[in-house]
């Protein structure tokens, strides 16, 4: 799972309607924590708002459909 909290810059992995894969957007929040593992039965389940650069429009992602853009090497 990727760290993530409002600020960072992302990758999408997945393709969406509307959203093709590798589009790159800024994550301006987070619900339900974000940084605990969810259990099988859980209902908390992290999801990041993701606003995507290219249009404006925000949407929301589980953490496993992004990675992060600017991660230092």
């Amino acid at each position: 799972m990727i760290e993530a909290k409002a600020g960072t810059l992302v990758k999408t992995t997945k393709a969406r309607i509307g959203v093709p894969q590798g589009t790159v957007g800024l994550v301006v929040g987070v619900v339900n924590g974000g940084n605990e593992i969810p259990t099988w039965n859980s209902k908390n389940i992290p999801i990041a708002i993701v606003k995507h650069l290219s249009n404006g429009t925000e949407r929301r992602y589980l953490f496993r459909d992004l990675e992060v853009a600017n991660e230092s090497r």
